[in-house]
């Protein structure tokens, strides 16, 4: 066998450097997700800061009312990050099957901005345009389509309702009654057998989280069980659930929206 050329010896192994150089990112697969998070967000505490109604905002949605909606559900790792921007079919909103869902996802997980977002490098749309390209996309091999994530998020809030929970114990919607968080907790704790972990926004209580495994029965949440801080510990003692209310201006072509935490 003929021997290379000098010049040839000296390219070659440039060559085959470069070629790994740019194949490893393209090989380079996400780690598959351990758990899910099913955040909820208190429609009340959403809607303070509203100053203007647009036909997205939930805030002026009269089927919205004053209770926890669905703000996603995320895969997550039990190292406390989480995959994003992964592998996935594009986001159709005028796809039959999504549009079967939609007066439950208006009512549901509605929008609570006048703005469209963009995520992964996908064109601005819709709310739940970008929690599909975000998050949804890395859900597989769980939930693998548009419809089946969807709706298994709806069927999850519907199943696991806080709300109503929360109502039998006396925990209501109220501008002016102050609740004992470690009340919210335990009422929640008592009828689903976990413990959620709560956010807050000053006083208000502004979300739940509730984790589920991959066969999307639930669980504790990794937060709770290796006692790392949760974000429980930063509510106050006493905590409101504000009732949602709707901006007295309503411009629908208003793009300014409210403001997003």
């Amino acid at each position: 066998m003929a021997s290379l050329p000098a010049k040839a010896k000296l390219i070659l192994p440039l060559l085959l450097l470069l070629g790994v150089a740019t194949a490893a990112p393209l090989n380079k697969a996400k780690k598959e997700f351990d758990y899910f998070t099913l955040a909820l967000t208190w429609s009340g505490t959403k809607c303070l800061n509203a100053r203007e109604c647009c036909s997205s905002n939930g805030c002026c949605n009269p089927d919205v009312g004053s209770k926890f909606t669905i703000r996603g559900l995320w895969p997550e790792y039990n190292d406390g990050t989480w995959p994003t921007c992964c592998n996935g079919t594009a986001f159709d909103q005028d796809g039959v099957d999504i549009q079967l869902l939609m007066p439950d996802l208006a009512r549901d997980w509605p929008s609570y901005y006048c703005t469209l977002s963009s995520a992964c490098g996908s064109p601005k749309g819709s709310n739940w345009a970008y929690e599909w390209v975000k998050r949804g996309t890395c859900a597989s091999p769980v939930l693998t389509t548009i419809y089946g994530y969807f709706s298994k998020a709806l069927e999850l809030s519907s199943s696991f309702d806080v709300t109503g929970i929360l109502s039998e114990s006396g925990y209501v919607a109220s501008d002016s009654a102050k609740y004992l968080v470690g009340g919210i907790i335990q009422a929640i704790e008592k009828e689903l057998g976990v413990t959620p972990i709560l956010s807050c926004y000053g006083d208000a209580v502004k979300e739940v989280q509730l984790c589920f495994d991959k066969n999307l029965q639930i669980q504790e949440c990794p937060t709770i069980e290796s006692g790392m801080l949760s974000k429980s510990d930063e509510c106050p003692g006493f905590v409101r659930l504000p009732i949602k209310t709707a901006p007295e201006k309503m411009n629908y072509l208003s793009l300014r929206g409210v403001q997003n935490w």
